[in-house]
Parts: C-alpha cells; structure tokens; sequence
C-alpha cells in the first residue's frame, strides 16, 4: 500500500502528503475566519465499544450456532472465541442482530454477551417474547423492564433489536403485521426504559416510481417511533450505480435525523449476491471492489453519518445458495458460510484504521453540508438536499479534482472531509486556503501537521483525507 512520506519545508510545519507538496501559491483573496459557535452533536455510543470518542461500527447478522450441515459436516460454531476475536481483528465494536434469540436460546445469548465483553463488542438483543408481541399485544412498560431485567446487567448489552425495513402504507405496503405503527408500541415502551433501539429502514428505491415519497416514509418511522438513532439500507452496488438515489435517500435521512436531533447510521454492501428469496442461482460477479467499499463508507462518513453497519457481517446459509457450485461461500459476508474471511473482510479491516484515526473528531463534528467538484459528483448528487453552493466554506477557497468534501463545524473549528469521488482510479486534489493556514490531515489512519495556503492530496480510489484547521 502506498505510504505518505514527509519532507520539512520551513522551520513551520510543512509537509510533502504522499507526494503532493504544499506550497505558496494559494488565491490572492484574503479573510478573516473566526470561530463557529459550538454546536451539539448528536450521537449514540456505547461504554463497552470505547465511549463517547469511538463511532460504533456494527454488523447484521451476527454469530449464530453451527447447526447446519452440507455433505455430513456441520457449520462452524460461531458463537465462540475464535470468531468474536475474528469480528474483533476486522474492526467491528458492534453486533446490531443476531439469528440468535432469547426466547428460543437463552444460554446462548449469555454466552455471546459474555464474549462481547471479552473482546469489546457491544450487541443488541433479540428477544422474540418482546418483539413478536406487537400493535395492541406489545408487552407493558413493566413487562418489558421484566423480561430485560434477565440481561440488561451484562456490560456488552447496548439495547434491543426491534425492526428492520418496517412498512408505510403509502410508501411500501405489505402486511399490516409489519407496519411501523404495529411496531410503534415497542420502541415507546422501551424509549420509556430507557434502552437503545435499532430500527432500520428502507431505501427509497423499494418504490421507485414515487420515490418522492421517501421522506414521508422516514418522517412516519421518526414521528410515530421514539428511537435513538435512525438507520437505512442502500445497496447501491446492486442497483447499477444509480448514485442520484443514493446520495438523495442519505440526504433525506440526514435532514430528517437533524430535525429530530438524532445521529444516523447507514449500511455498507459486503458483498453483493443477496438472496432474500433463498433462491438458488450462479454467483454474477464478486462486487464491490476495494474502491467502492471504500467510496461508500467515506461519502457516508462526509454526509455526516456516526455509524457504519455491514451487510452481512456473517454470511447467512440461504445468501451462499448457488446451481451449478451447490454453495459459494465468498459471493458475500465478511465472513462466509464456512467461517472463512472473504475479500470485504480485509477491507473492512483496512477502512478501519481510517475509521479509528479520525472518530474522535466525526463524532464530535457538526455536519453543516457537502461540497461537490467535478461533473461526475455534481450529476450525482442533484437531488441531494444538503450541497453547499459552490467550491468554498470558510478557509477553503476553491476544489481541483473530482472530490465530494463534507464540511463540519469540530467545536468551532472547521474540520473537512475530502472524498476522491472516483472509486476506479487514483487522483490528486487540491485544496486553496483563503490565507496560509495550520492544519492537520489524517489519511490511511496517520495523522500529521502542516502549514500553507494550499493543500494536494494524492488519493487512492474513493480514499478520504480528514483535514482540522487550527
């Protein structure tokens, strides 16, 4: 992997960033920038994952016992040391839902509690007695505080898991038992306890045709369900790139989030292939590659977003369904039906020394809206609702490259997070000051000083950079 190498210019900090050099040859505009106001961030953290400085980085469908077989040889044991490590050494904190339940396998949830604070992995509970009871049947606040009385002591549990993808009649009908006011009850009850709640939903792309119905959708879920975050889907991969929905459902739900003064998360493909219908069929191809997976999570980090989520964390039986080959277990996961570590393992792996470098500043980062440059990033996002107008916010006087840059009040200071918005090939980016500045930049998880007028950053395919002004 390409490293960052530094030369010192002046006696002041200067620097070479893996091979782009600042210099004095920045506009002749000067201005005079004064602190922002310090606004508050809203944001969900856990004490077993770090606290209050640590983005929570989760996983859907976590760790559920071996009990099925192929060919007379049963599955992994995954709910075990060797594979709460593995989650681990991948850069996960987080596991958002497990095939395993309360009701069915009490044991075996104390057991992955237990291994969660081992290895520092937070974990909602599934517990079918409180969530299959639901609209009018929903358990009473005090019954619910019985039921979670049996685990709520365990320092990995970090709340309940609720719904995922729930139904709006006007936007995705299907049946009422799935319907967000079915579910409202639920997550109220437990608001009333105090306990954290996933609620997950769909993207606007399960109704194309009106897809304008998408922030009614989000402000039905918001309105009628008291929840501590909000969350969505959009696997853009498997949609062929459509990137206008993409960055309009985010925008949408960022919007939303801030007018309910909640954080979102968002979802990151790992791996393409789903198979919801357990169908059996031929693996098309092996999707996203390294710079998608990386553009993905990076815009989602310069959209403001305090949590990534992967999908799937571990590869559920019916996703490794194929014809020809039987099973494939390495179209999807981040680890496949065998226990075996697939591609967006190791990138999942290597993100997160990005991830872990720069948290401390994203969570604590007011989100104040996203610069586009280049006509790539421009297309893509007009229906986003959250661009600023033109290349230049506060010390940043203009963009050259195709970049899409999230910009951030960081306790009055200005923080920027630069995206090279082509996910194919590497690219250089310059960024003008208005005056010769200090600042920092953290790329590929290090973190160095420097000072000038300009900054060019040399980045890999959909590689982010986060730079912090003095």
């Amino acid at each position: 992997m390409k490293r960052k190498t530094k030369r010192i210019l002046s006696l002041l900090l200067s620097g070479v960033l893996a091979g782009g050099m600042l210099s004095g040859c920045g506009t002749e505009a000067k201005q005079t920038i004064d602190d922002m106001e310090i606004e508050e961030v809203p944001a969900l953290t856990f004490s077993i994952t770090g606290g209050e400085d640590v983005m929570p980085v989760a996983g859907f469908i976590g760790p559920y016992p071996g009990s099925y077989a192929k060919d007379g040889e049963t599955l992994p044991q995954y709910i075990s040391d060797e594979y709460f490590e593995m989650i681990a050494d991948c850069g996960l904190n987080f596991i958002n839902y497990s095939q395993t339940d309360y009701q069915s396998s009490p044991n075996l949830i104390y057991k992955m509690l237990e291994l969660g604070e081992k290895y520092g992995i937070g974990m909602f509970v599934t517990d079918y007695e409180i969530i299959g009871n639901k609209g009018e049947n929903a358990l009473s606040v005090h019954a619910m505080g019985e039921r979670i009385s049996n685990y709520v002591d365990y320092p990995a549990f970090c709340g309940m898991y609720v719904a995922d993808e729930p139904q709006w009649p006007g936007f995705c009908a299907g049946s009422g038992e799935r319907d967000i006011s079915e579910f409202a009850p639920i997550f109220n009850n437990l608001a009333e306890l105090g306990i954290p709640t996933y609620l997950n939903l769909f993207p606007s792309y399960v109704n194309d045709d009106q897809y304008e119905l998408f922030p009614q959708y989000v402000e039905e879920a918001l309105k009628n369900c008291k929840v501590p975050y909000i969350s969505y889907d959009h696997y853009i991969w498997d949609r062929s790139e459509k990137k206008d929905k993409y960055f309009y459902d985010m925008s949408v739900v960022r919007e939303k989030a801030e007018a309910y003064n909640i954080p979102f998360w968002t979802y990151i493909e790992a791996g393409g292939n789903h198979n919801d219908a357990a169908a059996r069929f031929d693996t098309k191809t092996y999707y996203p590659n390294e710079g998608q997976f990386d553009w993905n999570i990076n815009t989602c980090l310069a959209y403001g977003a305090k949590g990534i989520q992967y999908f799937p964390l571990l590869q559920p039986v019916t996703y490794a369904y194929a014809e020809s080959t039987d099973w494939d277990s390495e179209r999807n996961g981040l680890i496949g039906v065998w226990g075996n570590k697939n591609r967006w393992y190791y990138y999942a792996q290597d993100i997160q020394k990005q991830i872990s470098a720069i948290d401390e500043v994203l969570m604590h980062a007011k989100s104040k809206g996203v610069i586009v440059s280049g006509e790539q990033a421009v297309k893509d996002n007009k229906l986003s609702t959250c661009i600023l107008d033109g290349t230049s916010w506060r010390e940043l006087a203009g963009v050259d490259g195709d970049a899409l840059i999230g910009c951030f009040n960081y306790q009055g200071k200005t923080a920027l997070y630069v995206v090279n918005y082509d996910y194919e090939y590497a690219q250089e980016i310059t960024l003008d000051w208005y005056d010769t500045c200090k600042f920092s930049v953290t790329q590929d998880g290090e973190k160095e000083a420097y000072q000038g007028d300009h900054l060019t950053l040399s980045m890999r395919a959909g590689e982010g950079a986060l730079i912090v002004f003095e």
